[in-house]
């Protein structure tokens, strides 16, 4: 047999009413609920956009690793000689480039005996109106100016080569540049009257380039 009681209780759980507690306890409040309405859950308040942008950058974005200044003395003592370093090597560089010298530049109407076809003609002839073992071996067109190199050059050609037919009008109208060694090497170019580039410049380009190739040249 059930007690009036607790039938009362199971009721008024069941309809949502609110029952008296006993005396001296706090009352009990039971809420009905519609089982066809979802519950609804409390909002949050919306983010603003820094919040966005913190919650952004925080997920995805890598830290910028920044390295710390040296603190203790040996630390300072080699930043100090790596900072020295680095200042000779560039003293180096600006003493080797000015020994050397800068790629000279072309004129705008370079003519056609400066470029590799009519220089290269007119040393063959050279070599062919001197001494038919004189030989052409290779022409560098990689910077201006086009030179001529060749072998089999004797002491005494040397000093007529420039006079031959087919160099004279390099000579009379602008800059020619001979070169020979003691093993018969030899080197020629020549540049136009305008030609502009500082004459310094030039000598230390042409020397360098010149000097390379008869290093290269020789046996090893």
């Amino acid at each position: 047999m059930i007690a009036a009681g607790s039938v009362g209780l199971g009721l008024g759980a069941l309809l949502g009413w609110t029952l008296a507690a006993p005396t001296g306890a706090p009352p009990l409040v039971t809420v009905a609920v519609n089982p066809s309405r979802p519950p609804i859950l409390p909002q949050q308040p919306p983010q603003q956009p820094e919040e966005k942008a913190r919650a952004s950058g925080s997920a995805g974005a890598m830290p910028t690793q920044v390295n710390p200044p040296p603190t203790t003395p040996r630390e300072v003592e080699l930043e100090a000689r790596i900072k020295a370093l680095e200042r000779e090597l560039a003293a180096e560089r600006s003493d080797s480039q000015d020994a050397m010298g800068t790629p000279l530049t072309a004129p705008a109407n370079l003519g056609d005996q400066y470029r590799q076809a009519g220089l290269l003609a007119a040393v063959n002839a050279a070599c062919r109106h001197l001494d038919p073992a004189l030989q052409v071996t290779s022409v560098d067109c990689t910077e201006y100016p086009c030179i001529v190199y060749g072998k089999g050059l004797s002491a005494a050609d040397a000093k007529a080569f420039e006079q031959s037919p087919s160099l004279k009008s390099y000579s009379a109208n602008g800059r020619t540049r001979f070169s020979s060694t003691s093993d018969g090497d030899f080197a020629f170019t020549a540049l136009p009257h305008d030609d502009a580039n500082p004459e310094d410049n030039r000598d230390k380009r042409l020397t360098t380039r010149v000097n390379q190739m008869f290093v290269e040249s020789r046996p090893h």
